[in-house]
């Protein structure tokens, strides 16, 4: 019996010294397996740190290009408007040059004709000679004509505006006439009803 009782000893010992060598064996293949996962994650730490700050990177490059776009497009902008201002310019002068002579003797043709209508023995050579000149004495003087005609222009003005304010005046008399004849009715109905004895029942 005692002999049987060694092997039964032994063999449990074997037994769980077995299980011990598994056990031992299993908890390093975990260790090892965390060491690896821990590893791999501090990798994937750095990746991501890597990577946050390639984003940021980027986000700076971005905020660069669009101020470098804004900044361009205010350039654009402002170069279109300069542009355009020229373009208008350009489209004035060539319009005051190709009209300019043009306008300016149809306008000189009228007052020719004008002159002769009021007077036929006028000098129109010595007129024209004297307009070829702007330092001729005659464009900074004015005839005593001139000078009675923009007097009676001066007095029609004035006649005109004593007149209007005279017929404003007139018309504000009027109306404030109409007023004072509408008003006595009203206000006799008024008088006649405050004065008519009030019935009692």
């Amino acid at each position: 019996m005692v002999e049987d009782f060694k092997e039964k000893v032994a063999q449990a010992e074997a037994k769980a010294k077995k299980r011990q060598s598994e056990l031992e064996a299993k908890i390093l293949r975990y260790r090892n397996e965390l060491e690896a996962h821990n590893v791999e994650l501090y990798e994937a730490k750095l990746n991501l740190e890597a990577k946050d700050a390639e984003l940021f990177q980027a986000k700076d490059e971005l905020n660069d290009v669009r101020s470098q776009l804004k900044a361009g497009n205010k350039g654009a902008a402002k170069t279109q408007a300069d542009l355009e201002a020229a373009r208008k310019l350009l489209e004035v002068k060539i319009y005051t040059q190709d009209e300019y002579d043009e306008g300016f003797d149809n306008d000189f043709q009228k007052a020719r004709r004008f002159a002769f209508h009021a007077n036929p023995t006028i000098n129109w050579d010595e007129a024209e000679e004297w307009s070829m000149d702007p330092n001729d004495s005659h464009l900074h003087m004015a005839h005593p004509t001139e000078t009675a005609f923009l007097a009676r222009q001066v007095e029609a003005k004035a006649r005109a505006e004593k007149e209007a304010e005279e017929r404003e005046r007139e018309e504000a008399k009027k109306r404030e006439f109409e007023m004072t004849l509408t008003q006595p009715a009203s206000c006799s109905a008024s008088a006649e009803a405050s004065k008519s004895p009030s019935t009692t029942a």
